[in-house]
């Protein structure tokens, strides 16, 4: 403290307050013994913060001291920008150097200065490396015996956060949209109402990204697919199977990859500018003597301008029904005065 420049009066009033700690043990329930330790504090004492600081403090002095000396390169974020030899947190330290010998043999002697200093051992067991990838392999292997310690993995996590992020976001952080995906296979949807789905959904699905937001900003197209999950959750419409799926904008466009083969999917296509689409159809109302025919007629931004539904006698044949459907069509768009229209249905053998 006398380095950095405080006053020998305030060092001491600092030395008093670590000196004058009394222990006692409690044994069966009594205090035994009187402990004088040479170091510490009163438990919750708010010096214990400054006290850190100070330590660090000195640390900083040393890496500062041998990068200017040039015995340690720094790091810098561009290429005019301010170097970074280090970094200190709370939990953890970073230090930053070239992957040469020279560098970290400074290092491991500015860290035995601190050590003998504050009679404190560096904990190597849960000291880790990284190397950017202009580092050779024969680098890293002679940086990594020196010191004897890991190198950091690829997606390796600390406290469930990752500790390195690269340019591909989406990919880093797609284990969000992982575990999102498994919370949602685990419940049986079937048994569930959509005020349950809503609960489940709201507390703990749209829970599971709100720690790694608030460290690092999520990708916009990771952000739609967990949304996506969730709809699909949320409507039941899981991998399209059971039902038909339309392109519209509020559900992503399904892709061979993920539809089976035998899922049905409708393409809705609009007609040209200023013509019309007159759809049709005709369906059977199973073991009831009944049928119906449906029609509907679009512009060319795909806004419905008429659409007729009608009961007819149940027919033998359901090509005479589509046919009917078909004739219907025509004479509907023709009472509504549109001339220029396009007809469509699903049946091939009516043209």
């Amino acid at each position: 403290m006398e380095k950095i420049g405080f006053h020998s009066t305030w060092i001491g009033w600092i030395s008093e307050c670590i000196r004058s700690i009394t222990y006692s043990v409690l044994v069966n329930g009594e205090p035994k013994g009187h402990i004088i330790p040479t170091r510490g504090i009163r438990q919750e004492d708010p010096l214990s913060l400054y006290l850190f600081l100070l330590c660090s403090k000195g640390l900083n002095g040393l890496i500062e001291h041998a990068v200017d000396r040039k015995h340690i390169e720094s790091f810098s974020l561009c290429k005019n920008g301010p170097k970074i030899p280090h970094l200190f947190f709370a939990e953890d330290s970073l230090l930053f150097c070239l992957a040469r010998l020279e560098d970290v043999r400074k290092i491991l002697e500015i860290l035995g200065k601190y050590e003998v200093a504050l009679d404190q051992k560096i904990n190597f067991d849960k000291t880790t490396l990284f190397f950017s990838k202009n580092v050779f392999d024969s680098s890293k292997e002679l940086v990594k015996n020196l010191l004897g310690v890991p190198k950091i993995r690829e997606y390796e996590k600390y406290l469930g956060l990752l500790v390195v992020v690269g340019r591909n976001k989406k990919a880093s952080l797609n284990y969000i949209k992982d575990r999102v995906w498994g919370k949602l296979q685990e419940w049986k949807e079937k048994l569930l109402s959509q005020a349950g789905k809503e609960v489940l959904l709201k507390a703990v699905v749209q829970a599971i990204p709100t720690f790694a937001m608030s460290c690092f900003r999520l990708p916009v197209g990771l952000c739609r697919d967990i949304e996506m999950l969730i709809r699909k959750f949320w409507w039941g419409q899981r991998d399209g199977k059971s039902k038909r799926i339309f392109l519209d904008a509020w559900l992503s466009s399904p892709t061979p990859s993920v539809l089976a083969p035998e899922a049905t999917v409708d393409t809705l296509i609009n007609p040209q500018t200023g013509n019309m689409k007159t759809n049709y159809d005709g369906t059977m109302f199973g073991e009831s003597d009944e049928a119906g025919i449906g029609v509907v007629i679009q512009n060319s931004d795909g806004e419905v301008m008429a659409a007729l539904p009608e009961k007819i006698q149940k027919l033998s044949s359901v090509k005479v029904l589509e046919l009917l459907a078909a004739r219907r069509a025509v004479s509907f768009t023709s009472e509504l005065g549109f001339i220029n229209s396009t007809f469509e249905g699903d049946c091939e053998s009516v043209v």
